[in-house]
């Protein structure tokens, strides 16, 4: 697993179905080889030290630091 600089931060959105204390949390791209690992619509993010698959229409990119 290779680390990038680059750290990637959304805001996860969420639906009916999430998780309250995620919706509107903020997490960050899993990152390999330099690009994030998606399947299909769907992104591996992190909320803290969990990770977790969402839907990729659900995040919103934030401003890098």
């Amino acid at each position: 697993m290779e680390f990038n600089s680059v750290i990637r931060r959304y805001k996860y959105l969420g639906d009916r179905l999430s998780a309250p204390e995620l919706k509107g949390a903020i997490c960050y791209a899993v990152v390999v080889n330099g690009k994030c690992v998606r399947r299909g619509s769907s992104m591996l993010v992190s909320f803290g030290k969990e990770l977790h698959v969402v839907l990729a229409r659900l995040l919103r990119k934030l401003p890098e630091k």
